[in-house]
């Protein structure tokens, strides 16, 4: 059974705060973004003054555009208006407002660099993705960049009987094609976590289901749903320091690896992708 203080109930206030708390510790988060750092690293644009979270939480990749990419002004948006009041509590500058990123409240060309971390995945099946996107690359300025992430069909392995699990899975190469629909260019597109996933799929082999809540940033009409594995927050830094440690180093390894144009792993449970606008 999960432990209930590491799974508190959605759309509270200490869910945001223990997300939050994660950010700032955990491997994963950590992990994820110096990952993504390493991807634009590789641009030929180095400075993205005006950034848009599109489905921010409680904020971790504001202050991370912020703190890492120099960006000084900083837009979220995310369908939970508990988010949205987290957000303002932790940093009066940021700009938020609660909406979908099917419908962006923001006019064309708004944005050097759009982030939307673990969204599409959760948008609807006829097609949500793509409209999402597709907002997505409306409001970035010519020459902006979208920064993705986003589940993978690899090293992901799930019964076949989980019936209410709410998100879709992708291979890189579509959602390399969804981005070029968009009529964007797609500059990077790897897998992350490649070693991790192998773990994640060796450990469901053993593990019986658990249910939880599930968080759609960002998603409209985003409602808890049970979803098999849940969510369940654990804090591995705080308990097993060591073991986060190893995998925080992992994924560095593979930011390293990444820190090079062209660049990619063939395999993981998590999919990562910079796509411009032309102009």
């Amino acid at each position: 059974m999960a432990d209930t203080a590491d799974s508190p109930e959605i759309y509270t206030p200490a869910y945001y705060n223990r997300i939050a708390e994660l950010e700032g510790r955990h491997w994963w988060h950590l992990g994820m973004q110096d990952i993504a750092l390493a991807l634009l690293a590789t641009e030929e644009r180095r400075v993205y003054p005006r950034v848009l979270d599109a489905g921010c939480g409680p904020g971790g990749m504001m202050r991370w555009a912020e703190t890492a990419l120099g960006a000084n002004e900083i837009h979220g948006v995310d369908v939970a208006p508990e988010a949205l009041t987290y957000c303002k509590a932790r940093n009066k500058n940021w700009q938020v407002r609660e909406a979908s990123v099917l419908n962006l409240p923001y006019p064309d060309d708004a944005f050097d660099l759009v982030i939307s971390n673990d969204v599409v995945q959760h948008l609807p099946t006829d097609g949500g993705d793509a409209r999402g996107i597709n907002e997505m690359a409306r409001v970035l300025a010519p020459r902006g960049a979208l920064l993705l992430r986003t589940n993978s069909r690899l090293g992901m392995w799930q019964k076949s009987d989980a019936k209410d699990v709410d998100y879709q899975r992708y291979l890189r190469t579509e959602i390399v094609q969804k981005l070029e629909a968009a009529g964007l260019t797609v500059t990077r597109a790897t897998y992350a976590n490649f070693l991790g996933s192998l773990q994640e799929s060796a450990g469901r082999l053993f593990r019986k289901p658990a249910h939880g809540r599930h968080h759609h940033h960002g998603a409209e009409g985003a409602t808890p749903r049970s979803v098999y594995e849940g969510l369940q927050l654990r804090d591995t830094a705080k308990r097993h320091p060591v073991a986060n440690r190893i995998l925080l180093g992992l994924l560095q390894g593979e930011a390293k690896y990444l820190d090079r144009p062209g660049r990619s792993l063939p395999f993981g449970h998590t999919i990562l992708a910079v796509a411009h606008k032309r102009g």
